[in-house]
């Protein structure tokens, strides 16, 4: 059997030798980590002139819907469609 003091000089000698490793290793990945990113931002080459997607989001409105519908057939029989307030003051409608 090893005397006391040897034991303890083995257990200290052996907890730095884990935290050295952990460390060399941990730097060790980190420096594996980066190398990787690297590559995959060279591998990556991404052309900024070339036109974006166009995200197509939601719906038109049935309200939306339903008034072009109307809108279409009234200039089919004739009318035109006029852009404009929805509401005249009255001074417009009846006095001049």
């Amino acid at each position: 059997m090893l005397p006391l003091k040897s034991v303890l000089r083995l257990d200290r000698w052996s907890m730095k030798f884990a935290r050295r490793s952990k460390v060399f290793w941990m730097r060790r990945r980190k420096r594996m980590d980066e190398k990787i990113r690297e590559e995959k931002l060279k591998a990556e080459v991404i052309d900024v002139t070339l036109p974006s997607k166009k995200n197509v989001v939601g719906h038109r409105h049935p309200n939306t819907i339903a008034l072009e519908e109307v809108e279409r057939i009234f200039v089919g029989m004739g009318y035109e469609v006029i852009e404009g307030p929805e509401v005249e003051y009255d001074l417009y409608n009846f006095e001049n």
